[in-house]
Order: C-alpha cells, then sequence, then structure tokens
C-alpha cells in the first residue's frame, strides 16, 4: 500500500484532531463527572454520524461485522472511563504520553495471538519506550534507578490508568479494522457513539444520576467543542487506516501525539518541561518508531 503525501497529513490531522480533544477533555473533567461526561459526549455525536448513514446512503452491513463492532463498544466504554478518570487525577504531560504505548501492545499480544515474535529491532524499540515511560513520572531531582522509576510510575494513579487505557485501544485498533471491513466507516462510527451512550445511560438510571447529564451555560461551548473534535477525530481515524498500514498511522500519529502532550500541558496547564521529561518522550518516540518500523 503506497502512502502519500496526502494520506500523511490526512494522519498529522487525526492526530491534531485526538490532541485537541484530550485538551478538551481535560478541561471538562475537572467540572463534570466521569460518567456523565463521557455519556454526554457521545450522546452529542449521535445525530453526526446518523446524519452521515442517512445522507451518505452508508446502510451496508454484513453479519461479521456484529462481533468485531459490538466487541469494539464494550472497549470503548471502559477505555474512555479510565481516559477521563487519569485526566482528573494527574497532570496532563504525564498521562497522555502513555498512549504512546499502545503500539507496544499490539506487537507483544502479537507473541500468544497469531505466534509473530518482535525483531531485534523491535526489541529493542520496546525496551526503549517503556524505560522513557518510566522516566517520565520522576522528578529532576531523584535518582535514575529502576526502583526508583517504578514506584514513581505507581504513585501517578493516573499514568497507570493511562497505561491500561493503551491496552483496551490497541485491542480496539485491530477491531476497529475488522469491523470496517464488514460495514462503512459511518454505520461503525455510529454503532460506536450510540453503543457508548447507551451502557453509560443504563448505569446512571441504574444509580439514579440522570440529573448528573445536566449541564451548566458556562460548560456548554466547551461540551460542543469537544463533541466537534471528537467526531472530526474518529471520523479521520477510521478513514485514515482504510488508506495507510496501522503500523504508519501509529508511528506518525503517537510521534506527534508526545510532542502535543508536553507541549499542551505547558502551554494551556502551566505543567513544566524539564530535561527528564523531554529525555523520557524523546526515548519513547524513538522506541515507538524501532517498534513499528519493521513490522
Amino acid at each position: 500500500m503506497i502512502v502519500t503525501l496526502g494520506v500523511i497529513l490526512l494522519i498529522v490531522a487525526t492526530s491534531l484532531a485526538w490532541s485537541g480533544l484530550d485538551t478538551v477533555r481535560k478541561l471538562l473533567a475537572r467540572r463534570i463527572e466521569t460518567i456523565p461526561l463521557v455519556a454526554l459526549l457521545t450522546l452529542g455525536q449521535i445525530p453526526i454520524f446518523l446524519s452521515w448513514v442517512i445522507f451518505s446512503g452508508s446502510y451496508q452491513v454484513r453479519a461479521g461485522y456484529f462481533l468485531p463492532g459490538l466487541t469494539a463498544v464494550m472497549i470503548n466504554i471502559a477505555a474512555n472511563l479510565m481516559f477521563v478518570s487519569a485526566l482528573k487525577m494527574s497532570p496532563f504531560s504525564l498521562t497522555i504520553p502513555f498512549l504512546a504505548l499502545t503500539p507496544i501492545y499490539v506487537t507483544l499480544l502479537a507473541i500468544p495471538l497469531v505466534g509473530e515474535y518482535p525483531t531485534l529491532m523491535q526489541s529493542g524499540g520496546i525496551v526503549l519506550a517503556v524505560f522513557g515511560a518510566l522516566n517520565l513520572n520522576l522528578a529532576s531531582s531523584q535518582a535514575q534507578s529502576l526502583g526508583k522509576m517504578w514506584q514513581a510510575f505507581w504513585r501517578e494513579k493516573g499514568s497507570v490508568l493511562m497505561t491500561g487505557v493503551a491496552l483496551l485501544w490497541s485491542i480496539n485498533s485491530s477491531l476497529d479494522k475488522l469491523a470496517v471491513a464488514q460495514a462503512t466507516v459511518p454505520f461503525h462510527a455510529l454503532v460506536q457513539v450510540a453503543g457508548i451512550f447507551a451502557g453509560l445511560l443504563i448505569v446512571l438510571i441504574k444509580r439514579a444520576q440522570l440529573q448528573q447529564l445536566r449541564v451548566e451555560k458556562r460548560e456548554i461551548a466547551l461540551l460542543f467543542a469537544a463533541i466537534l473534535l471528537c467526531a472530526a477525530a474518529l471520523s479521520l481515524e477510521l478513514t485514515v487506516i482504510q488508506k495507510a498500514p496501522l503500523r504508519v498511522v501509529a508511528i506518525i500519529k503517537r510521534v506527534v501525539e508526545l510532542s502535543l502532550a508536553v507541549a499542551i500541558g505547558y502551554g494551556i496547564f502551566k505543567e513544566a518541561i524539564t530535561k527528564r521529561k523531554a529525555f523520557a518522550i524523546g526515548l519513547m518516540a524513538l522506541g515507538i518508531v524501532a517498534t513499528l518500523w519493521t513490522n
């Protein structure tokens, strides 16, 4: 599959949309509880994707769609709740970078699932990425030892949660690929947002917490921006994985998002850019490229 400049720009646009969404979700997570926030974001996207399905006439779906499609809904519910919880708990620049571990999980999961073992280069990339991730939570004054890095990682609960999100989304990337081979992009996107909202709505009803779906006027603009960014990011993601190999999408997307995580953390959330943090991000980026380069 030839990757053109247009496709590369499309991948970069996808990364920018996701990073913008992450930023707005961090701002909203300070004001709205986790379950209602995820429910509201998915509810707002339903009309967008429903309109896309109707006006594009994209109703085609094969029987093989439902297993990967509905499994993806369940994984997305868990991943989105964990994601917002992580943003509430920890700084932006200490949580978002852990999403870059998704390709590492994909490579490691290939061992039991398809009997595909990483090459020497990929193994080195995994070590670099993990070492960088463990460095991320260390303060500049702390000694650099594996024990200290491990302790610092476990202390930052948002980082721990986000590694779980990366694992779930690594599984979902394959499910999305399978799903859009059996149905159209807008149909799959509609099923995802509608399924997530329905699942969370049931939870809120059982807890008698439907009133939490009410939002104050000062939150509406941010919520609207998040809905548009989420719809754009998901649409671009599901489109681009049909136009480029997953490894190419992952390399560009994760390197861009790693860089933006530090920049946004500094520019918007006033989080310091330390030498240790820059070093850790650099190692993670190198590790991701090395891991995916020969996939």
